[in-house]
């Protein structure tokens, strides 16, 4: 194996969600840096992995097979999970000579109690410590990471700030049938805007709070685009409220159909009461969408912001659609602290490449 190419720990869509999407971007925008995908999410409708990269899968992070693994490998590891919790495996692993562990959290929030988990508890955070310890790099999605990472006694000078947003390179098939009922769904609604939000079936995401604003205000559509873990009792609780509303509902789209719809809609909202980055927000903001979201992590530049659960700020936010901000590339590398020189994947791939070989 190419010891200068990097296996990325992680999984492939479907199911799709933060750390699956941003793997699947990342691999199809520069092949070249990675030999091989360990895929810890296991699904029977797996999108490929680009030629010259293999594709390896486990039943899960705490799977016989990948401890393994992680026991025999002697490469370049860079490990993707949503939360500390995943990172607790590393305790049990003597880690191999000349291997390289890196290591990205791409929940935002990994301190907050909203996440379910108090780690100032004090055992926890000594075991926090003593698992975090055993990586070369950390790569932190913001400031705030790097903060709670700090005060976990990790060292300064392992720890790297990168953006986890890669921009979505991908085609897609108008005909599908559930871009079908979508495409109907608009043109029985001539001259609307279409108000677009996504996320799990869970009450975090506040879907309800766009539902009062098609209630109260004619002329917006709202589709809601849903996947992975579903709330039943509050999806019927949505139902009901959109009850002769032009409101969509549309379950479980590929990562194709939904670019498709984010490229068609007006407005993007991301009411989120907990969140983390929100790939899809900067997905929004690139696509020269009017986007608004939530203050309660940090966000792609160029996204109108307001606090969780002000209505009253939200629908003037809504309103100021015809007032709104083109969207610029050059915020993107800015945010992504990436080189401007030359192209996205150029610059993309120099800092990944620093990152992983320096």
């Amino acid at each position: 194996m190419d010891e200068r190419r990097v296996i990325i720990v992680g999984g492939l869509p479907a199911p799709v969600g933060g750390v699956t999407s941003y793997i699947s971007r990342l691999v199809h925008l520069v092949p070249e840096l990675f030999s091989e995908i360990i895929d810890l999410y296991p699904d029977d409708n797996k999108h490929g992995a680009p030629p010259g990269v293999i594709l390896t899968q486990y039943p899960g992070p705490f799977s016989i097979e990948f401890v393994i693994r992680l026991f025999r490998e002697k490469g370049t590891l860079h490990c993707n999970f949503s939360t500390l919790r995943s990172v607790f495996l590393f305790l049990c692993i003597i880690k191999p000579k000349r291997s390289r562990w890196i290591l990205t959290l791409h929940n935002g929030s990994l301190g907050e109690k909203g996440w379910g988990t108090n780690w100032k508890n004090w055992g926890r955070r000594k075991l926090a410590e003593l698992a975090l310890s055993k990586f070369d790099n950390i790569i932190a999605i913001s400031s705030t990471q790097k903060s709670f990472y700090e005060s976990l006694k990790v060292d300064k000078k392992k720890i790297v700030i990168l953006p986890t947003y890669v921009p979505l390179q991908s085609s897609f098939n108008e005909a599908s049938p559930k871009l079908v009922k979508y495409q109907d769904f608009v043109s029985d609604h001539p001259g609307y805007l279409n108000i677009l939000m996504n996320g799990y079936g869970t009450s975090i995401y506040r879907f309800e709070d766009l539902i009062s604003f098609v209630q109260s205000n004619d002329g917006y559509t709202l589709t809601i685009a849903l996947y992975g873990h579903i709330d039943g009792s509050y999806i019927a609780y949505l139902r009901k409220l959109s009850e002769g509303l032009p409101i969509f509902f549309v379950f479980s789209l590929s990562q194709e159909e939904f670019s498709y719809i984010l490229k068609d809609c007006d407005i993007y909202v991301r009411a989120n009461s907990v969140d983390s980055f929100g790939i899809v927000v900067a997905d929004a903001v690139v696509n020269g969408k009017h986007v608004i979201a939530t203050d309660v992590c940090s966000r792609f530049p160029g996204a109108y912001l307001y606090r969780c659960g002000d209505s009253s700020a939200l629908w003037s936010l809504i309103r100021r659609y015809h007032n709104r901000r083109d969207s610029n590339y050059k915020e993107a590398f800015e945010f992504l602290n990436i080189d401007s020189d030359g192209t996205f994947k150029d610059g993309l791939k120099k800092r990944y490449h620093e990152v992983y070989f320096s």
